[in-house]
């Protein structure tokens, strides 16, 4: 019974440090794969918004973009998709 016991706890996650863990491993990579794809939504929705026009601008009779890029938009989405599902991936793996 001693032995099993040994055996058990020799190949318990718990004993394992977290650098040699690759279960671990996997789930700090998710999370940093999903963090990059936040900042690049971030930066999409930058180009993607419309331009904020001034009264100043108004009154020079300066253009500016009032309606947002559908094709940023787009991509967008995609990326918080992405974001999301990588999440709930994460979420479901540590549960």
């Amino acid at each position: 019974m001693d032995k099993k016991l040994a055996v058990a706890r020799k190949n318990d996650r718990r004993n394992i440090p977290r650098s040699k863990d690759g279960f671990y491993r996997f789930v700090v990579g998710i999370n940093f794969l999903g963090w990059g794809v936040l900042v690049a939504a971030l930066i999409i929705f930058h180009f993607a918004r419309p331009d904020f026009v001034t009264g100043l601008q108004a009154y020079w009779g300066m253009d500016g973009s009032e309606q947002w890029s559908q094709r940023y938009v787009d991509a967008l989405i995609l990326l918080l998709q992405a974001c999301l599902t990588l999440s709930l991936v994460t979420m479901l793996l540590r549960a």
